[in-house]
C-alpha cells in the first residue's frame, strides 16, 4: 500500500521538476514506474529484516544499498560515465529502468529539448516495454526470494 502512495507522490514531485505534461499515458507511466520501484525496494528491505537480528545490523546492511541506489541510478552518474567494472550494479538496481520510463515518458513529447536530454542520459523511449519487464520480473524475484526466506524464518522461529 505506502508503494501506490509512492506513486501518488510522484506526480506532484515530476510535475514541476520536468514539466509532466498533463497527457494521461505520461502520468501513468511515472506513476507506474515509481510504484513498482517501490514494490521492489520494499520487497527488499522486508527481506533484509527478516535476515537480520537487530535494528542496528539492518539499518547498517540497508545503508549501502541506499547508497548504491543514488549512486547507480543513472542520475547522480551517467550510464556511460560509469567504469565497465561498475556497470552491473547499473543493470542490477531497479531504479535505473524506472528513472528510464519516468524521463523518456516525460520528455519523447517535448520536442528537441527532450530529446536533447535524452541523448544525454543514454536513454530511449523504446526500450519502456524491456523496462517494465525487467521490473516485473525483479518484483516477482524478490517477492519468492522474501517469501523462502520468510517461511524458513518462521520455521525456524517454530523450531520445524
Amino acid at each position: 500500500l505506502c508503494a501506490v502512495g509512492a506513486g501518488f507522490v510522484s506526480f506532484p514531485i515530476w510535475y514541476p521538476l520536468v514539466g509532466l505534461t498533463g497527457r494521461f499515458v505520461a502520468v501513468f507511466h511515472c506513476f507506474m514506474a515509481t510504484t513498482l520501484n517501490a514494490c521492489i525496494f520494499g520487497s527488499m528491505a522486508g527481506l533484509i529484516g527478516l535476515i537480520c537480528k537487530t535494528q542496528l545490523a539492518t539499518a547498517q546492511i540497508g545503508e549501502p544499498f541506499g547508497n548504491s541506489m543514488i549512486v547507480f541510478s543513472g542520475v547522480l552518474i551517467i550510464k556511460r560515465f560509469i567504469k565497465p567494472y561498475a556497470i552491473p550494479f547499473y543493470y542490477a538496481l531497479p531504479i535505473s529502468y524506472a528513472f528510464e520510463i519516468e524521463v523518456t515518458s516525460a520528455l519523447e513529447h517535448k520536442g528537441d529539448d527532450g530529446e536533447e536530454v535524452m541523448s544525454y542520459y543514454g536513454l530511449h523511449a523504446g526500450n519502456r516495454r524491456r523496462n517494465y519487464a525487467v521490473l516485473s520480473s525483479m518484483l516477482v524475484f524478490w517477492i519468492c526470494v522474501g517469501y523462502a526466506v520468510a517461511k524458513s524464518t518462521i520455521g525456524a522461529i517454530d523450531g520445524r
